[in-house]
């Protein structure tokens, strides 16, 4: 996988490496002007700085467009040249025909004040110049042959500066609830993505106005961190988009997912939304888009018929975003309240992105077509995964569960709350492709008995029999994992199941699903301090030696590899790998507020979502928490999502082995 990198890490560095400028001499004028002309300049771009990067496949543009970030500047009036007057000095009046030698009396009033920079040709917020003031007399030069010709000017496309005008989109109407005036309707899809609403104005987020949970940190650390979490999601972006060719990216290849370009353009208008509109005050690039790629409005099914912009110009279009975005990081103070507290907006969009990078993966695996994607193997299985126990116990007892302390984590993992947990045991391993395909061999896809009556419906009609993307050669299972078919590697963790099928095998091994809360507290409890870790192996980030995260490997690695990131009761692979389905509904904390908009998670809650915990293989490691909450569908198989087992240390009453709380 090329990376295609939006601009290089030491941009925020290179601005603070300046010294300060009080002005220069009257004397260095000569030689600072000559400096410049022999400066190096941006291959494709002159006159711009090498750390903001060309997106691939998109041509340079003149100033002010999406590939030069320059503000257009006011021509300068030259003595030299006819028709055009000396800077600062006063034109000559003509006198009136008919009455010679009558001086001109003064105009009353106040004298006229010095001219504003914003006078001078220069627009108030920057970037597009206003039209010069018209010089007397000009015309009737240009019509005696006098004046200076013409010049032909190339008129620069507006606010950012995209190669054709955008249609806009035909309004969706709205229907109200009732009861509730002044508030959209939020449409409910089979699969919405995360995004946020429009208010009524269209134009910016419904924003609860409450602090920002959660300390912040600030400082030159913080910027460091946030510029270097954007430019890998972009990094990994730009891979995923620049490894096909247009048409992979504008086709759709599945109904459960967005061309590619969709994606793209919609990371753009996300940050452009929450940091340039809302944090840094800024006017819309293009508001006539925001439509197109808000998520509530259009279905996934709809998308491909919407007028998106095209690969080019949605590449410059999240090209020139970012590179505001990095200029808007440079001066924004990070130790306030709301969304600037411990730097959320920026962490939210990080992450936004990340998400959508693990979105455009899944959308690779269902393509069909050649491989375009390469990844190195995992490391084998450690020496001491083969002696694992098959199971470990979690004693009962009460940990914290939810975040806290976590500037970037999400409202539907606050608050942090007290919570009994009675003892069970949990697999040390998630389930494995071998321990499945035993569960196929004995039947488990035609047996009843081990579906729930939803599930054995959908098992039926949507004639299941194994799990997504595998097929049988003979006696040996097959898989097609990014346009490669393989064998399934028995060792390996079991991924593309849904909730329905990980319930079946867990009611066939006379197990259940964990709960939301045992889950968490398998990977968060220490029971040697009574203290509640950030991660599985304790406080400190996730790093190459604790988990499978990052896409480094685009397969799970085989069960009982990572010993570092085990967690304190000795269970490995809680992070990375597969995305774990847990037993319980995706419903709110105690105490629970909505933060910064309530369709991020609140419109979810019930029983129709199924929480999944731990992330994947997929899953960048700024999502990767351990209080991260993900939640989808019963019947999803497309997401790399496996499971685990868990059962009662003690025999409860009304409780079955292979019932779920």
């Amino acid at each position: 996988m090329g990376p295609l990198c939006a601009g290089r890490r030491t941009a925020l560095r290179t601005a603070r490496r300046r010294p300060p400028l009080d002005g220069p001499r009257r004397t260095d004028l000569p030689r600072l002007a000559a400096r410049r002309r022999r400066a190096p300049r941006h291959p494709g771009r002159p006159g711009l700085p090498p750390h903001h990067a060309l997106p691939a496949g998109a041509p340079a543009g003149p100033p002010g467009t999406a590939h030069d970030r320059r503000p257009a500047r006011r021509r300068l009036a030259d003595p030299h040249r006819p028709g055009h007057r000396a800077a600062g000095r006063r034109p000559r009046r003509r006198r009136r025909a008919g009455r010679p030698g009558t001086p001109r009396r003064p105009r009353p009033g106040p004298a006229r004040p010095a001219r504003h920079p914003v006078d001078q040709g220069l627009h108030p917020r920057g970037g597009r110049p206003r039209p010069a003031p018209r010089r007397r007399g000009l015309l009737r030069r240009r019509r005696r042959g006098t004046a200076p010709p013409r010049r032909a000017r190339r008129a620069a496309p507006r606010g950012g500066g995209l190669r054709r005008p955008l249609p806009r989109p035909r309004p969706v109407p709205r229907r109200r609830p009732a009861g509730r005036p002044g508030r959209p309707h939020v449409r409910r899809h089979p699969h919405p993505p995360r995004h946020r609403p429009r208010d009524d104005a269209g134009d910016r987020p419904v924003l609860n106005t409450d602090t920002a949970p959660g300390p912040g940190t600030s400082g030159d650390a913080l910027r460091e961190r946030i510029a270097a979490e954007l430019l890998a999601a972009r990094e990994r972006t730009a891979a995923l988009t620049g490894c096909v060719e247009e048409p992979d990216l504008v086709a759709q290849h599945s109904p459960l997912m967005s061309p590619l370009v969709w994606d793209l353009a919609h990371i753009g208008n996300q940050e452009e939304l929450w940091l340039l509109r809302n944090v840094g005050g800024r006017d819309p690039l293009h508001p006539e888009i925001d439509p197109l790629y808000d998520a509530f409005e259009h279905p996934r099914a709809e998308r491909p018929s919407l007028p998106l912009l095209p690969p080019a110009e949605a590449r410059a279009y999240t090209h020139e975003v970012r590179g505001r975005v990095l200029d808007l990081l440079e001066t924004t103070a990070l130790d306030g309240t709301g969304l600037l507290r411990g730097g959320f907006a920026f962490g939210m969009i990080a992450q936004h992105e990340q998400q959508h990078d693990e979105t455009m993966l899944i959308t690779h695996q269902l393509r069909h077509g050649p491989p375009v994607l390469a990844d190195p193997p995992p490391a084998p299985a450690p020496g001491d995964a083969a002696a694992l126990p098959a199971e470990v116990l979690i004693p009962a007892g009460d940990f914290t569960m939810g975040a806290a302390g976590e500037p970037w984590a999400l409202d539907n993992e606050r608050p942090a709350h007290l919570v009994h947990v009675p003892a069970f045991f949990l697999d040390t391993v998630p389930v494995t492709n071998g321990a499945y395909q035993r569960f196929i061999a004995d039947g488990g896809y035609d047996d009843p008995r081990w579906w729930t009556a939803e599930g054995w419906q959908h098992r039926q009609r949507a004639g299941l029999t194994a799990p997504l993307f595998w097929s049988r050669d003979g006696a040996t299972w097959l898989r097609r994992r990014f346009g490669t078919t393989e064998p399934v590697p028995a060792d390996e963790p079991v991924v593309h199941v849904s909730w329905y099928e990980a319930d079946a095998y867990a009611r066939w091994a006379g197990r259940r699903l964990p709960t939301e809360a045992e889950w968490e507290k398998a990977a968060r409890h220490d029971p040697a301090t009574g203290r509640t870790r950030r991660y599985p192996w304790g406080d400190a980030d996730p790093t190459p030696a604790h988990a499978n995260l990052g896409q480094r490997h685009l397969r799970p690695a085989p069960a009982g590899s990572y010993p570092a990131g085990a967690s304190a009761y000795g269970a490995r692979q809680l992070m990375g790998d597969v995305w774990e389905w847990t037993g319980s509904d995706f419903t709110p904390y105690p105490g629970f507020r909505a933060w910064p908009y309530r369709e991020y998670s609140e419109v979810f809650f019930g029983s129709d979502h199924k929480v999944l915990r731990g992330g994947s293989f997929a899953v960048a490691p700024v999502v990767g928490r351990a209080t991260f909450r993900n939640w989808d569908y019963p019947v999803r198989r497309q997401i790399f999502a496996g499971f685990r087992t868990a059962r009662d240390a003690e025999p409860r009453p009304g409780r079955t082995a292979a019932g779920a709380a």
